[in-house]
């Protein structure tokens, strides 16, 4: 039971605003002031400045609302990611920013709470679940200004509230350094396949015809909506290989009239290629170091087979795909009519030349991936306990149990 009195959130700030942008957009606009939206919000509390956009210096100079300052809270107010949180620290790299139209702006009177403090309990899961409790739409919903009347925060003395903000503070900083440590050692990986093959003129190019033995297509009946679980059968969706990592969750489980078809069954080893996406995403590459048993290939990834392991290594073939470069290159034998996915038929895949290393080299390489594939692994564990010890963390802090 919560020992601290609970407030309004709207009696706790000094100001509620939203954004806006010029009336047309911001579509090919690249320079200006930078405009923040829900896309640009991490799941961590923080930014993700990847495909940042701008609104004309002129516009922003007449913005009277939405000016992002240190300390200030960002809530995405609609759409997939409604209720998402993040705190705009002292050392934001932006002197100067504003909000969209699509994020909510909290500026919090500091003589009544810590903003920090503040933002530590909307982004917690009891925070969270008020704000979603004022969710309101369908298709495209969202919450509305007037939710901060809502939310309730718990408001201990200003002394309390520092000691919880350090101790969560010191939890939150040592998940962040280990999804730093994380993120480094993804990079990892590609860093070494430039350091040993950058030069690829130096090696031996063959085209895929002549380097597998097959390309399998999936088949992609009409599922269910939610994954497969226990013994089903599952049908891998794009996104199981989209990211460059295999997802075995992102799958659909196949319907209990229809019969399984054990011979596209995906299994550790293999290597998957999405034939069919949008422009950006389609011929993406994962290789499946580990998977639950009875997931099939949908009709929109292909499995790669090399005819020979000692000639292509499947670490290496998935790797020299992943490659930037290569990857360009396949994607611009992708067809399709005008309002349809690019598609890369089998045929244009087979005749793609990638360069054909040793044997010995191409087995150093795999055998170095392994080590960082199992790195991954340690890093991605040990980053599981710090967010589950973040998140009993929050739980506690603002049962006053700290």
């Amino acid at each position: 039971m919560n020992r601290w009195p609970l407030r309004p959130l709207n009696e706790l700030l000094a100001r509620l605003e939203s954004g806006s942008r010029p009336k047309g957009g911001v579509s090919g606009i690249t320079k200006g002031v930078p405009s923040i939206g829900g896309e640009h919000l991490n799941k961590e509390g923080g930014f993700d400045f990847d495909g940042i956009k701008f609104v004309p210096e002129e516009f922003f100079q007449q913005m009277g609302r939405g000016l992002i300052q240190g300390q200030d809270i960002l809530v995405v107010k609609d759409g997939a990611t409604t209720g998402k949180t993040a705190f705009v620290e002292d050392e934001f790299p932006y002197k100067r920013a504003a909000i969209n139209e699509h994020v909510f702006l909290l500026r919090v009177n500091q003589r009544l709470a810590l903003p920090r403090f503040v933002f530590f309990f909307l982004f917690s899961p009891w925070g969270q679940s008020q704000i979603l409790t004022c969710f309101r739409g369908a298709a495209i919903g969202g919450i509305p200004q007037d939710f901060v009347r809502t939310v309730e925060v718990p408001v201990p003395p200003l002394s309390e509230q520092e000691r919880v903000v350090r101790i969560l503070d010191e939890a939150d900083a040592m998940r962040r350094l280990r999804a730093e440590s994380q993120e480094r050692t993804e990079h990892l990986s590609t860093a070494l396949f430039h350091q040993m093959f950058g030069q690829s003129s130096k090696f031996e190019t063959k085209r895929l015809a002549d380097l597998l033995d097959s390309v399998d297509s999936g088949w992609s009946p009409i599922c269910r909506d939610e994954p497969a679980t226990g013994e089903e059968w599952g049908v891998l969706k794009l996104g199981a290989v989209t990211t460059g990592h295999y997802l075995e969750g992102e799958n659909k489980g196949l319907p209990a009239e229809l019969s399984a078809r054990p011979k596209i069954e995906v299994n550790a080893g293999d290597v998957l290629f999405t034939r069919k996406n949008t422009k950006e995403l389609v011929a993406a590459t994962a290789y499946v170091w580990e998977t639950r048993r009875k997931l099939m290939l949908s009709d929109l990834i292909f499995r790669l087979k090399p005819r020979n392991e000692e000639e292509l290594d499947p670490v290496y073939l998935a790797f020299c795909l992943k490659d930037p470069r290569k990857r360009q290159e396949i994607q611009g034998l992708a067809s399709g009519a005008a309002g349809s996915m690019p598609n890369i038929s089998k045929q244009r895949l087979l005749s793609v030349k990638i360069p054909v290393p040793s044997a010995p080299l191409q087995g150093l390489f795999a055998a170095r991936i392994t080590e960082i594939h199992e790195m991954e692994n340690a890093q991605a564990a040990s980053r599981k306990r710090l967010d589950s010890l973040f998140q009993s963390l929050l739980h506690r802090a603002f049962q006053g149990e700290l």
